[in-house]
């Protein structure tokens, strides 16, 4: 089968679950195309990809013009009025076409089109599947489950799926449909993840520091975990660990002062390689990420680094919000609650107080938690939908 996956940028290091899902999809026999409107950062790229930003102008206004002449209904009833993308503004229109144009010929290769996040990848991956005739799906993931309702229900209305990457998003989703027929096309299937890669390949640590990895962003939740940590440190279960942080992020600097001023034992390793998050796992007796909703609304989903946390048999600590809240149980780590620093601080002394039997058990219950979510599984599910007769 041959799949063109629509992003708004590829390849994207924070979006490993694409990545890993495409290969997925490779190992079961699928040829897979990417479209992406920017290039992202030091992500894995499984698949041949073409991006908008590459493409010259005279390359952008010949796409265009081809279009026009095979297909002008289409392309000027999008010009005129698609309710979605591009934001009908001034010029905005035109310019939106031009930057897709090109990639109708990789729609009409495929036999299914398929976006991931259910905002602007998705508007555009609904019309490029309208211009090549071929059926449109799309997977939403967090705070894109909360974006303009009106839009969600017109790409859900225009999918023969739409997928939530967790019950509460799929949830979303179908309170968002226009009635219970579009309702019933959203299923729940996870993001994938590379489980046999962080599996671990040694004993558990039940002496190693506290690992956290992520953005540092608001919604990540980071400035908590620090203040968190600092008051618990010098408890019986944490003295002599640290709280090690991988990631980047715009916070940086204000979560490296933060932990000075607190005196807080806090490495910042910066952003690090795929690879190299599985040692970072391996060496950690709890894995911690306390995610929040910002200020502006941004919100995580389910986010991968549990998962893989889950996969490498670490107990984990995380935060009671949707997506994360029916994950996360007394069987593989515990929950505090959000932007709540004592909650979190408690976390913290609860999990690292229990002996290493009990806090190997708690690893095993991850891992057992982590299964459904292994890319052979995922790909599968998906294969499942794009194959679906009538698709």
């Amino acid at each position: 089968m041959k799949l063109l996956y629509v992003l708004e940028r590829y390849p994207e290091l924070s979006q490993t679950f694409v990545a890993q899902e495409i290969l997925g999809l490779i190992e079961l026999g699928c040829e897979v195309r990417v479209v992406a409107l920017e290039h992202g950062v030091d992500g894995l790229q499984p698949a041949q990809s073409k991006t908008a930003s590459d493409l010259t102008g005279s390359e952008k206004v010949a796409a265009l013009i081809g279009e026009l002449g095979s297909a002008p209904a289409k392309v000027l009833s999008q010009l005129a009025g698609d309710p979605n993308w591009p934001p009908p503004s001034g010029t905005r229109r035109f310019r939106g076409a031009l930057r897709i144009a090109a990639f109708t010929s990789d729609a009409r290769w495929a036999d299914h089109v398929h976006s991931h996040f259910a905002t602007e990848a998705a508007d555009i991956g609904r019309l490029l599947a309208n211009a090549a005739d071929r059926p449109f799906s799309f997977t939403a993931h967090g705070a894109d489950a909360y974006a303009d309702q009106s839009q969600l229900r017109v790409n859900i209305t225009s999918a023969v799926f739409a997928r939530g990457a967790s019950a509460h998003v799929a949830d979303r989703l179908k309170a968002a449909a226009n009635n219970p027929h579009e309702a019933a096309k959203v299923v729940e299937i996870p993001v994938a993840v590379d489980t046999e890669r962080f599996r671990q390949p040694g004993s558990y640590s039940p002496d190693g520091n506290v690992v956290a990895i992520g953005r540092l962003i608001e919604k990540k939740g980071f400035s908590t975990l620090i203040e968190a940590f600092a008051n618990v440190q010098n408890s019986t279960s944490l003295q002599g660990r640290s709280l090690i942080i991988a990631g980047e992020g715009p916070l940086r600097a204000k979560l490296e002062r933060q932990s000075r001023d607190l005196g807080a034992r806090v490495e910042f390793l910066g952003s690090q390689p795929h690879e190299r998050m599985a040692d970072l796992l391996w060496a950690a007796s709890l894995f911690a990420l306390t995610p929040q909703i910002a200020a502006d609304g941004d919100r995580d989903g389910r986010p991968t680094v549990l998962i893989e946390a889950m996969a490498a048999g670490i107990p984990v600590l995380s935060t009671s919000i949707p997506g994360i809240d029916d994950l996360i149980n007394p069987a593989n780590g515990t929950l505090a609650r959000a932007g709540d620093i004592k909650s979190v601080s408690d976390g913290l002394v609860k999990l690292l107080a229990l002996s290493p039997r009990d806090l190997e058990a708690l690893g095993a219950g991850g891992l057992a938690t982590s299964a459904p979510y292994s890319r052979a599984a995922v790909a599968k599910a998906m294969l499942k939908h794009f194959s679906a007769p009538g698709q």
